[in-house]
Parts: structure tokens; C-alpha cells; sequence
């Protein structure tokens, strides 16, 4: 056994004194370090790929809209403008903050109607503008704003079961 210790303490005191086993160690660090944050980085991208529009559709609609749009940081809108042009471009979306699409709401048979044309289809493949189902149903059900809120908030409590942290919330 103090074969093995006398050994072991000198390949160990030869690795310290090493730099390229302190260059191997460091960078395997940082790699995986730069690994686990990786998702971070593609959230980011993919969420700044989608997150700058261009509100379309009449004022009073965009007024009631915005707000919606902007109150959890999902949209941030550049520019507000009455209608689209026949024939949304990139340049459009450049000369208009570098948005990333036009959104043009509009009322059709009394439910609100979206209308996206992104700077990249597969960005907005899977936004549903979830944000204005309250102006939708105020539309749909021609009740008043108030009433619409106040229904669309869910009253919730959590209830601790007979278990470790029971008394913590108690």
C-alpha cells in the first residue's frame, strides 16, 4: 500500500507540474461550462428572432392590443401603422425598426383575426398569440373589457399534502 501512495504522489506531482495538463483541465472546464449554457444562447436567439414587430390595423384596435401584446415581454412593438402595404418586404421590416414580421389585426364576423408576415417563416411557426385571447373574447362575446379580465384570471390556491415542507406554507 505505500508503493501505491508513493507512486501516486509522484505521477500526481509531475501532472501538476504540467501546463499542458493545466491547459487540458481549464479548457475541459470551460468547454463544458460553454455546454450547459449553450441552450441559454439559443433561446435568446430564437426568442430576439421573433420578439420585434410591426403592429398593423386601425388605432383603436392597435390601443387594445398593445398593451396585451407587450405586458409579459413576448412582443415589443417598433412601429404602429394603420395598414400593411399590399406587399410586405424585408425592407419594410428594415425601415421599421428591423422587425422581425408585421402583425395586422383586424375584426372579422366578430372574432379578432391575425395576419403574420415574418422576416422568417420557421420563427413564427409556432407563435399563437396567446396575449389577445382576451381582446378575442371580448369580441366574440361583445362583453366589456372589465367583465373580460376579470374572467380570465383563475383564482388558484396551492395546498401542501401531509409530507416534508406540509408546515411551511401553513
Amino acid at each position: 500500500m505505500r508503493e501505491f501512495r508513493v507512486i501516486f504522489a509522484a505521477e500526481l506531482g509531475r501532472k501538476l507540474r504540467s501546463r499542458i495538463f493545466w491547459f487540458a483541465t481549464l479548457g475541459g472546464a470551460l468547454g463544458l461550462a460553454g455546454l450547459a449554457l449553450s441552450p441559454l444562447l439559443f433561446v435568446s436567439v430564437a426568442r430576439s428572432a421573433t420578439l420585434d414587430i410591426v403592429l398593423a390595423g386601425s388605432p383603436a384596435l392597435r390601443a387594445r392590443a398593445a398593451p396585451l401584446l407587450e405586458h409579459r415581454g413576448d412582443f415589443r412593438i417598433r412601429a404602429a401603422v394603420d395598414a400593411v402595404p399590399a406587399r410586405v418586404t424585408a425592407a419594410y421590416l428594415d425601415a421599421h425598426g428591423r422587425s422581425a414580421a408585421a402583425v395586422a389585426l383586424s375584426v372579422r364576423r366578430g372574432r379578432l383575426h391575425v395576419d403574420v408576415y415574418p422576416r422568417e417563416l420557421a420563427a413564427f411557426g409556432d407563435v399563437t398569440f396567446r396575449d389577445l385571447i382576451p381582446l378575442n373574447v371580448e369580441f366574440a362575446t361583445h362583453a366589456a373589457p372589465a367583465t373580460v379580465e376579470a374572467a380570465s384570471t383563475i383564482d388558484r390556491s396551492v395546498h401542501p399534502l401531509d409530507g416534508r415542507f406540509a408546515e411551511v406554507g401553513a
